[in-house]
């Protein structure tokens, strides 16, 4: 099951005309039409958290337009059902897809123009151990996976230096 946001749900919070935007924001709600999750990606958490916000302040400038009107919160104005946990999913791989893949075309271009054995090495190195830390840090992998990843992005990067051409300098 999932918790969301009352402010997420249109059609339910307009049944609650006496509850206040901040109200409406903290309010949460269980949905048990999502499976439960065993573990939540930090990436997709925050941008969850962005949806709702930007939602919320949505709803205040239409709060603070309405009591200048002289009338209460519209909640009608609201009546949409805004999926935030889908969006955030679908916008979390599709950041973490190009996160991926500006972390092997970047080194590969860079490395392409380095001739020099030991600067294609350091360049390994530096992006090896960037990787490591963005991956076991920010989202949150086990100390195996963190492993299992950094050895698998290692193996793509030796396999290019060994294919390139190189100089070797003492």
């Amino acid at each position: 099951m999932e918790t969301v946001a009352l402010l997420d749900d249109g059609d339910r919070s307009s049944l609650t005309p006496d509850i206040s935007a901040h109200e409406l924001y903290n309010t949460r709600l269980v949905r048990v039409d999502l499976p439960p999750r065993s573990r939540q990606d930090p990436f997709q958490r925050r941008i969850h958290k962005l949806l709702r916000w930007i939602r919320f302040k949505r709803l205040l400038s239409l709060e603070s337009n309405n009591v200048e009107n002289g009338s209460r919160f519209a909640h009608s104005s609201l009546k949409t059902h805004q999926n935030t946990v889908e969006v955030a999913e679908f916008t979390g791989r599709i950041l973490f897809a190009l996160f991926a893949t500006s972390f092997l075309i970047v080194p590969l271009v860079i490395l392409s123009y380095q001739e020099n054995k030991k600067a294609q090495l350091a360049t390994t190195s530096a992006f090896l151990v960037t990787f490591a830390l963005i991956i076991s840090v920010g989202i949150r992998t086990t100390n195996m996976e963190t492993l299992a990843g950094s050895a698998a992005y290692a193996a793509v990067l030796s396999v290019f230096i060994s294919n390139g051409p190189c100089q070797i300098v003492g």
